[in-house]
């Protein structure tokens, strides 16, 4: 038996994250032929393989890989054409449809292929890596009086002046915590991953009243003040 993946013809931020799972052996052992098509958001519509997929009769289990709709606007009619859909970013909406599972965005670039050290040098209590933007400065500030800790702003993603990935999990791997607020819209970011595969904790907090899938990683939910003002500092000693 075999897993045909079929990836979109433009590169996305999600892939080395998916190809390390499809590596797992799990997936090198699948019970009968699957085909697993990618739809990632940066595309206008599914690709014409997708459309002529869910219409076909094929025996082959049909699995279908939805990314990127972090503002959860992506029609989903297709959904219930297809045997599995495992998407990123967690709708609320599509938590009745028993075909449908929610994959963590996962990690870019840089992260994954090593564990973190069993002893690693805690130099930091809270770090924050990342653009301005939303309520993020509140966030900082809440933080502001518990130390030490790193903070590190750029001008936005893929900035000039934003830190490369070594440079952030060695920044992570010194801290107990990672701060992760929202990204453009959504509460899931590459940051939630790649604190935890730097070995930090991360912090965040409810998104549309739900704690999401985040708490049994050790993530923290409430607001950004109240954390503030939570005992962090002898978490950090």
């Amino acid at each position: 038996m075999a897993l045909r993946v079929v990836w979109p013809a433009e590169e996305i931020e999600e892939k080395p994250f998916i190809e390390t799972l499809l590596r797992q052996k799990a997936f090198a052992e699948v019970p009968e032929d699957v085909q697993l098509l990618v739809y990632s958001g940066i595309q206008k519509k599914p690709s014409p393989e997708i459309f002529a997929v869910a219409r076909s009769k094929h025996s082959a289990r049909r699995v279908l890989l939805h990314l990127s709709d972090e503002k959860l606007r992506h029609q989903n009619q297709l959904y219930s054409s297809f045997d599995l859909v495992i998407r990123n970013y967690f709708d609320p909406r599509l938590a009745w449809r028993s075909n449908v599972f929610v994959l963590p965005l996962g990690w870019t670039s840089g992260f994954g292929s090593l564990l973190p050290a069993q002893e690693r040098p805690v130099e930091f209590v809270w770090s924050f890596l990342g653009a301005t933007k939303g309520d993020r400065e509140l966030m900082v500030e809440s933080f502001r009086q518990v130390g030490p800790s790193y903070q590190h702003f750029s001008s936005g993603w893929n900035a000039h002046d934003q830190l490369v990935p070594q440079q952030v999990r060695e920044i992570y791997e010194k801290s107990v915590f990672g701060l992760c607020p929202p990204g453009n819209a959504h509460l899931d970011t590459f940051r939630v991953m790649e604190v935890l595969e730097a070995g930090a904790i991360p912090v965040t907090k409810k998104f549309l009243g739900r704690d999401l899938a985040a708490t049994p990683l050790g993530t923290i939910l409430f607001s950004w003040p109240k954390l503030g003002r939570m005992p962090l500092r002898r978490c950090g000693t």
